[in-house]
């Protein structure tokens, strides 16, 4: 009789809990904003959303077989994500994204999917597919914590869910932390930890674990799966064995597709709240963005979103990331103004501070960033104060009294009035209410962090370089360099120069240039080197980029390493090549893979000009070059080359199909007479 009451009230609690788990996630969860731009566009995540696709980067280890490489294949459901082949589900997987592409829309959709599983909403039936309906019904909870609102000194997965969620629930009281561990241990459940790129694990931590970069705290339990978003670079640093990562998925930039799909609902929801009367379509928005150069813009969701609602209304977009960026600011500015002024609230009285500080160009055009310079410089010294803090669990959210100790209470007042700030909603209990204060997105954290740079170099480049000691540090500024990059190219290359000088003593970059690495690496060590190195040149490529599109002249940006590949586009060879006239006595390694024809490969050499270097220590080739290209290449460096990789290759429908070329007795000769040379690899298919 007992044990029967035991079971009722056992079931009891957790039906209980699941019906507030819903409430609370539907009431918090189930809404995203068209833009930051502007409160009154908040929308229901339903008729919303657009799912960007999704792939598997597993890795499928087949040595000694020509497919030695990722398996990446594309991810249609959420039974995909979730269950294994056999049935079985994994138990930890990543998802990874760039900035602004969507993780958290993702983590909202299916904790939206679980509630609808589990207590369904007739009216919104057509808006799930049926079969992600059926995945979620297996997990019989869903937690989710948003990583970046945690209590920065909590670092176990229990604690935060108790805290950030059981707290908050309608019935938080009958749910004991013993209750949670049950269920946790009994009941299939589904942990969605959103946002670990914003999270650190603090340093305080007594268990011994004392790197920023380790995970949470999370026990081993049967029956929990742990999914766990983030930007790449996190994945990167917290060196997880393969063992550790059962699923990676990576959400992609939008495509085509699902780009205008999600213009189309922006649109939609725009003209039905805005302009009713007289609809704007999505023709009307493409015709005006096709003489841009921004398409790799228009695909990722945040960028898109502020993009039309500055054409929507009739502001120019800009030509650059950094002029997009300004642009949005500008036009919050101006909307905040007239929130304020239609509230009949006194105005912020700016100075205009354009003979105190250099401002940029972008910015020194705008009347009223000019007017209101004072707020946007005090934003800028309180978004690099954060980012580049040493203690890097406070760099994105902060408290109310952190603010004021670098901005004035009538700043401060204003810029959540105008939206620049966001406040965190306070719906949990009165003792446990903190304001917690954040920009509005951690990319428009980053372009002010790049405006106070391009303001007080001289006096912060000690702040920098402390920060930036290494080069997974340095890649999580990236972003704040190339606004940088926008701001003032010649303090960005200045800035660059002297990082790119000490990563020469960087752990990763010396065990880079002292090991066969190739793209097709497995070692997990080599593949985290390769990827660093990749993100590392990417944003040296997006910097130039920007300077380009900008229309200010090139600056001096320091490059040794060049790896060329499949992702690398004709384009991309033309950037690349902007760095390489720069550097042309410093190339230390080239690594050119991925070739579909040996036309291919000439064609990526000449763009670069890369034929008759002098200072390679390194030379790895997986592809099939013309023989008189493999022979410039060689002899430009007889004297420094140390490490040489060749492997005939022609890559085809994302197979490594091997072949043979015979390598002329000139080119052998070559070979020969390098006095330096300490490692060969010569793959079978080569006859001398």
């Amino acid at each position: 009789m007992q044990a029967t009451h035991t079971t009722s009230r056992r079931e009891e609690l957790e039906e209980n809990m699941r019906e507030d788990l819903i409430k609370f996630y539907r009431k918090y969860y189930s809404n995203i904003p068209v833009s930051p731009l502007v409160e009154e566009h908040d929308v229901p995540l339903t008729e919303f959303y657009v799912q960007p696709p999704l792939t598997s980067i597993d890795i499928q280890r087949k040595f000694g077989h020509c497919q030695e490489f990722p398996k990446k294949t594309s991810i249609h459901s959420y039974r995909d994500v979730f269950f294994r082949g056999d049935g079985e589900l994994y138990k930890d997987i990543y998802i990874t994204a760039n900035a602004g592409v969507g993780k958290t829309s993702f983590a909202k959709k299916i904790c939206m999917t679980w509630c609808q599983a589990h207590r369904p909403t007739e009216t919104l039936e057509q808006t799930f597919k049926s079969e992600d309906i059926n995945s979620m019904k297996t997990f019989e909870f869903l937690f989710m914590v948003s990583l970046r609102d945690v209590d920065t000194s909590i670092c176990d997965l229990d604690s935060m869910i108790e805290i950030s969620i059981l707290h908050y629930l309608a019935r938080c009281s009958r749910f004991s932390r013993l209750d949670l561990e049950d269920i946790l241990n009994e009941r299939t459940c589904l942990v969605l930890l959103d946002g670990l790129d914003e999270w650190a694990h603090p340093t305080s931590c007594v268990r011994g674990r004392r790197d920023v970069h380790a995970t949470p705290h999370i026990p081993a339990r049967e029956r929990c799966t742990i999914l766990t978003t983030t930007r790449p670079w996190k994945l990167d640093v917290i060196k997880l064995g393969t063992s550790q990562i059962d699923r990676h998925i990576e959400i992609n930039e939008l495509d085509e597709t699902s780009s205008k799909e999600l213009t189309s609902n922006a649109i939609t929801v725009l003209n039905r709240q805005s302009l009713p009367d007289q609809p704007k379509t999505v023709e009307e928005f493409e015709s005006a963005t096709s003489t841009l150069k921004l398409d790799n813009l228009r695909y990722i969701p945040y960028i898109l979103l502020q993009m039309i609602c500055l054409w929507f209304d009739g502001k120019s977009i800009g030509r650059t990331k950094c002029e997009i960026y300004t642009n949005i600011i500008t036009l919050t500015l101006s909307r905040g103004l007239l929130k304020i002024e239609n509230k009949g609230l006194p105005p912020m009285r700016g100075q205009n501070l354009e003979t105190t500080y250099e401002i940029p160009p972008c910015l020194k055009s705008i009347d009223i960033c000019k007017s209101h310079y004072e707020v946007l410089i005090g934003l800028a010294f309180l978004a690099f104060k954060k980012l580049f803090s040493s203690k890097a669990e406070r760099n994105l959210v902060f408290d109310r009294s952190e603010v004021l100790q670098v901005i004035s209470e009538d700043i401060l007042r204003f810029c959540l009035e105008i939206g620049f700030l966001s406040q965190n909603k306070d719906y949990g209990l009165v003792s446990g209410r903190r304001s917690i204060l954040s920009f509005q997105h951690k990319s428009v954290q980053e372009y002010f962090a790049a405006l106070y740079i391009s303001s007080h170099n001289q006096d912060i480049k000690d702040d920098i370089y402390k920060v930036c000691d290494t080069l997974p540090a340095i890649l999580e500024m990236s972003n704040v360099f190339i606004f940088l990059a926008g701001f003032s190219p010649a303090t960005v290359g200045k800035i660059l120069q002297t990082i790119g000088e000490t990563l020469s003593r960087d752990e990763k970059i010396e065990y880079f240039r002292n090991s066969i690495i190739n793209s097709k690496s497995y070692v997990p060590k080599q593949v985290e080197c390769w990827e660093i190195m990749k993100s590392w040149q990417r944003m040296l490529t997006d910097s130039v980029q920007e300077i380009s599109n900008s229309g200010q002249s090139n600056a001096y940006l320091y490059i040794e390493d060049l790896l060329i590949d499949s992702t690398i586009s004709k384009e991309t060879c033309c950037i690349l090549k902007l760095l390489t006239e720069n550097n042309t006595e410093k190339i230390k390694s080239i690594s050119i893979s991925e070739c579909r024809t040996p036309e291919e490969f000439t064609d990526k050499l000449e763009t670069l000009g890369l034929q008759d270097k002098h200072s390679l220590h390194i030379l790895i080739i997986q592809a099939l070059p013309k023989a008189k290209d493999l022979h410039r290449l060689l002899s430009g460096s007889v004297q420094t080359l140390t490490v040489l990789i060749l492997e005939f290759i022609i890559f085809q429908n994302r197979l490594l199909n091997r072949e043979i070329m015979e390598i002329p007795s000139e080119t052998v000769s070559i070979l020969s007479s390098m006095t330096n040379m300490q490692i060969i690899y010569l793959r079978r298919g080569i006859f001398v």
